[in-house]
């Protein structure tokens, strides 16, 4: 991302959530948001830089989303993000 306008920095987060992972297309969004509610685990969602704005004129934001639990639900919230090791199944 770009260093100057301090995209590569996530949001601050508060003292009772933490930075579960960060998407950058509708795709990834949509997916671990099914995932986190099919799980019933709460989420905020924070745009990175101007994202807010990019995506009310493009419909979404490449600049990337942050998604924040949380932090009772973090460890919940990893296992269902980490992919399964074929060798378990």
């Amino acid at each position: 991302m770009d260093p100057i306008f301090g995209l590569e920095k996530s949001h601050k987060s508060t003292e009772n959530e933490s930075l579960l992972t960060t998407v950058y297309d509708l795709g990834q969004l949509s997916f671990v948001r099914s995932l986190l509610d099919s799980e019933k685990i709460p989420y905020e969602l924070k745009e990175r830089g101007a994202g807010g704005a990019m995506t009310v004129i493009a419909g979404y934001s490449f600049l990337g989303t942050d998604i924040y639990v949380p932090n009772e639900f973090l460890e919940d919230a990893q296992a269902i993000l980490t992919p399964l090791d074929p060798e378990e199944l």
